[in-house]
C-alpha cells in the first residue's frame, strides 16, 4: 500500500495515536474509510457511464453504417432498375418506330 512496509505503517499508527489521541483515532479512521468508499463509488459510476456511452456510440455507429450501406445498396438497385426501365422503354420506342415505319412503307 503506497510502497509502505509493515514497520512503517506501525510507526505511522503510533504517531497518529500520540498526536490525535486514542478517543479520536477510531472516529478519524471511520470517516477516512467512508470517504474512500464514496470516492470509489463515484469513480465506478463515472467509469460505468463512460463505458455505456462508448457502447452506445459503437452501437449507433455500427447500425448507422449498416443503414447507410443498406441505403447505398438500395440506391444501386434503384439505379439498375431505372436503367433497365430506360433501356426497355427505348427498346419499345425503337420497336414502335420500326413498326410505324413498316406500316408506312406498306401503305405506300
Amino acid at each position: 500500500m503506497f510502497g509502505l512496509g509493515g514497520g512503517e505503517l506501525l510507526l505511522l499508527g503510533i504517531i497518529a495515536l500520540v498526536f490525535i489521541g486514542p478517543k479520536k483515532l477510531p472516529e478519524l479512521a471511520k470517516g477516512l474509510g467512508k470517504g474512500i468508499r464514496e470516492f470509489q463509488k463515484a469513480k465506478n459510476e463515472l467509469l460505468n457511464e463512460v463505458d455505456e456511452e462508448v457502447d452506445n456510440r459503437n452501437t449507433s455507429t455500427s447500425s448507422a453504417s449498416l443503414s447507410s450501406s443498406e441505403h447505398i445498396e438500395a440506391e444501386k438497385v434503384d439505379d439498375v432498375k431505372s436503367k433497365e426501365t430506360l433501356v426497355s422503354s427505348s427498346e419499345k420506342s425503337e420497336k414502335n418506330e420500326a413498326t410505324s415505319k413498316e406500316a408506312s412503307t406498306k401503305k405506300s
